[in-house]
């Protein structure tokens, strides 16, 4: 008598497998655990858990209560803390009125838009007293940060608390501290708090962003959305990003889903070390497409440890604006377009339609690198410039004046 041979029950004809197609999905199982081993062996891990369990008592929640003096509508709501285009490299026709930065926080967590007058009030002496009382009222702001001293100093975004009347800070075991602003730098984007904690606090540790390579592993953890501490996991994808945000941009790309609250929250490398501040997003509908943008932690540092010691950071200016569009290449220089009266490239002698070619000894060739050439100088020092006129190149010791607040260049 023949009998059928027996097939064990995943490759019977049931299953609708011929049996070649049933032999090599056999295969595959049996195969599988060795493809996720040899993954494991290099690099893909199967878990971030212990290395979120590591740090995530080092992260906190921020809540910011804040004052506007008008109607809180999204696009009011998403300018908290927006650095205006300093007077040197004005805004692109095409940018958009809020900054990347800010799709990412200083998003309320209260319905946005000023509330529908009643109708009885039309045309009475309480329609006036109503609108005055919707345009100055207070709201709340969500935002992240996270530990860099055992006594409570905390890092933020400096757009998460910039319009801030009231801060407080959630600890991971859910200790609610007041805080208080040590150091805040608009042009950087990046700010210091305090709280004073009962029992000293677990702290980060840094790594140059410098060692992270394209492809490499990274994990965000902050408050999105103000649903508390969340994590979310991507890859690397690239360095120097320049979004238009500021004439500081240099950015690191990431992979990994940043969303409104994140702003302020640690980027940490797979081996749970800070590699970034999560600052903005790719976001045009206002949630995370999967693009965001950390600031580097080499340059992170170097703000800290300046904010920690002066509590402010003064930026140099020249009281000048370019023309073009702030981020594209000039040929032969960037050229003057006009002169603040008075200020201290009007003084040091610069002239409209000047093209500046090199500052204190390094080329530029867009509006931008005059802007962060100069802001990187403290005021009162002297920037030596190199400018074509005429046809002729003429050296100019200009003595650099101090950047007005959220303005300048």
């Amino acid at each position: 008598m023949t009998r059928s041979p027996k097939f064990p029950p995943f490759l019977r004809r049931e299953t609708g497998l011929p049996g070649l197609a049933g032999m090599a999905l056999a295969f595959f199982l049996a195969t599988t655990p060795l493809v996720t081993g040899r993954a494991m062996a290099e690099g893909m891990p199967e878990s971030f858990a212990d290395v979120v369990e590591k740090v995530c008592p080092s992260v906190v929640n921020i809540s910011i209560t804040a004052l506007i003096d008008e109607p809180v509508t999204e696009e009011a709501a998403n300018r908290s803390g927006d650095m205006a285009p300093p007077a040197a490299t004005p805004a692109p026709a095409t940018a958009t009125p809020a900054s990347p930065q800010k799709s990412v926080s200083g998003t309320p967590n209260t319905p946005t838009g000023m509330p529908a007058m009643p109708n009885t009030m039309n045309g009475t002496p309480m329609e006036k007293m109503f609108r005055d009382r919707m345009r100055a009222r207070h709201v709340k702001l969500v935002g992240s940060g996270f530990i860099i001293d055992r006594s409570g100093l905390i890092v933020t975004n400096n757009h998460v608390i910039s319009r801030a009347a009231a801060l407080d800070v959630t600890l991971a075991d859910g200790t609610i501290l007041p805080a208080r602003v040590v150091g805040a730098d608009d042009f950087s984007d990046i700010a210091i708090l305090r709280v004073d904690p009962p029992h000293p606090l677990p702290v980060v540790t840094w790594a140059p962003s410098a060692g992270v390579r394209p492809g490499d592993w990274l994990i965000a953890i902050g408050n999105p959305f103000g649903l508390g501490t969340s994590i979310s996991a991507g890859v690397f994808s690239a360095r120097g990003r320049d979004i238009g945000a500021d004439p500081y941009d240099d950015f690191l790309q990431i992979n990994v889903a940043i969303n409104p609250g994140n702003s302020g929250g640690p980027l940490f490398d797979a081996k749970g070390r800070v590699v970034g501040i999560n600052t903005a997003t790719e976001a045009p509908n206002g949630g995370s497409v999967g693009i965001g943008f950390a600031i580097p932690s080499e340059f992170a540092l170097s703000v800290i440890n300046t904010l920690r010691a002066e509590h402010h950071i003064e930026r140099g200016w020249l009281g000048v604006r370019f023309t073009g569009n702030p981020l594209a290449a000039q040929d032969d220089g960037v050229e003057i377009d006009a002169l603040q009266p008075g200020g201290p490239g009007a003084t040091g002698g610069l002239r409209i339609h000047d093209r500046v070619l090199a500052v204190n000894g390094s080329e530029v060739d867009t509006p931008r690198d005059v802007v962060r050439a100069i802001a990187a100088l403290p005021p009162g020092s002297v920037a030596a410039l190199v400018v074509q006129r005429k046809g002729q190149e003429v050296a100019l010791p200009v003595i650099v004046g101090r950047r007005p607040e959220l303005g300048g260049g």
